[in-house]
């Protein structure tokens, strides 16, 4: 290749490169602590959009390992106005479903106990027949007001690319890519997903992340040698354990300490918004603030030790 004449070279200078993008890039606190960072890019007439959550498996107490990506799972499901013809009647059935799961995790774990008689142990075998065949009705009933992925569907016809999400060991991130015009489409769906989620398909969900587990995990020694590196080398510190859960514990997470773990963990001070695309700054934080500005500052909770 030609030696081109120092004299000749193009110097990068790094001040200005910086000094050029961080003219394009805004950012804003909203009152309950959410942060917003915002950047032009206007190459192309659309926006992406990443919501970031501060939590993950390592806020996860070992007995509940998996929550955080379960949780990632059922925040899909819609809210009282998306995913259901009717939440009105819906609801009775959601109640029925959540009133019987406790009681089928509960005796579930009463037949953990070595120390039970026989006796015992044959009545609560019969209470679960009983108690299952119930539960396999109320989500029939259910079922039939359940509009399956009608989020990816609306997203869909509003021209989405890469609609996704990901959990890790410290945080949780939504995204997607959408033309610019329909950023507070996304505003208002993604905010409602916080402000008021339906957690409804939670236990045929329970089984999906199970198998994706036997998946990714049981059925590849790759995997299981991660899982294992992770036991010796971090113990029982938060990052003992892998994202996605211990089998052992995986079937036994329930309804009512996963919706804690989403009110104890989803809080507007560990969210962080980034949006890049078509924007004009003032009418993107107006935009955001208007939606995002409904979720209630709560205290942040104790990072585990």
């Amino acid at each position: 290749a030609p030696v081109v004449p120092a004299d000749q070279e193009e110097k990068f200078n790094l001040a200005e490169f910086r000094k050029g993008i961080e003219g394009k890039i805004q950012k804003r606190t909203l009152a309950n602590g959410l942060r917003v960072i915002a950047m032009q890019q206007t190459s192309s007439p659309t926006v992406a959009c990443y919501l970031k959550i501060g939590v993950g498996s390592s806020d996860e107490p070992f007995d509940q390992s998996g929550t955080a990506h379960f949780l990632e799972h059922l925040l899909f499901k819609g809210t009282k106005q998306m995913g259901t013809t009717d939440f009105a009647a819906e609801k009775v059935y959601l109640e029925q479903i959540e009133a019987d799961g406790e009681r089928i995790d509960s005796l579930e774990r009463a037949l953990l106990n070595p120390l039970l008689t026989d006796a015992e142990r044959r009545k609560m075998t019969a209470a679960l027949t009983v108690l299952h065949d119930r539960l396999e009705r109320w989500q029939k009933k259910a079922q039939q007001y359940i509009i399956s992925e009608e989020d990816s569907q609306a997203y869909s016809l509003a021209g989405q690319m890469g609609y996704n999400a990901y959990t890790t060991a410290d945080v949780t991130n939504y995204q997607i890519k959408l033309p610019a015009h329909r950023l507070e489409m996304w505003a208002e769906l993604e905010s409602n997903r916080f402000l008021d989620p339906v957690l409804r398909e939670f236990y045929p969900e329970r089984k999906v992340i199970k198998e994706e587990r036997r998946m990714r995990y049981d059925s590849r020694p790759t995997s299981l040698l991660y899982e294992l590196f992770l036991k010796t080398a971090y113990g029982f510190s938060p990052y003992g354990k892998p994202v996605i859960g211990f089998e052992k514990s995986m079937h036994r997470l329930r309804l009512r300490e996963t919706r804690e773990f989403f009110n104890a963990n989803y809080v507007p001070s560990r969210m962080v918004i980034a949006i890049v695309g078509d924007i004009e700054f003032e009418k993107t934080f107006r935009i955001i603030d208007k939606y995002f500005g409904r979720l209630k500052a709560r205290p942040a909770p104790e990072f585990p030790p």
